[in-house]
């Protein structure tokens, strides 16, 4: 079962360039952790802001885009889906880079935030 705690939270709290780190390295399962981690963070609900949601939300997109994992690219395609703060014009402009059995989840990610930016 996907968990987080206090290792995922510290990490979050410890700025932008350390979450990249994560998302961006080999261990796809604390990779996949740390984004459970951020819907707590990046949910109103909670209150917890970061200031750094607009690049998030760029290395989220640009994680879809590249990544050949099933999981990441869902957990990332939710937190946009859910949270993204910005056009997803990076995920728009590259759809074709998506892989092939997630691009109609990504296709339905994008037009939900196309609808709620206009």
């Amino acid at each position: 079962m996907l968990g987080y705690g206090d290792k995922e939270k510290r990490l979050i709290e410890s700025g932008f360039d350390n979450v990249k780190s994560v998302l961006l390295g080999d261990d796809i399962e604390q990779a996949r952790r740390v984004l459970f981690c951020l819907d707590r963070y990046l949910d109103p609900y909670h209150r917890n802001r970061l200031s750094y949601e607009n690049e998030l939300c760029e290395l989220l997109e640009n994680i879809v885009i590249t990544s050949d994992e099933d999981g990441l690219i869902d957990d990332c395609l939710q937190l946009l889906g859910d949270y993204a703060v910005i056009p997803l014009t990076i995920l728009e402009e590259n759809i074709e880079s998506v892989k092939k059995n997630m691009r109609s989840q990504a296709r339905y990610v994008i037009n939900m935030q196309t609808e709620s930016f206009v």
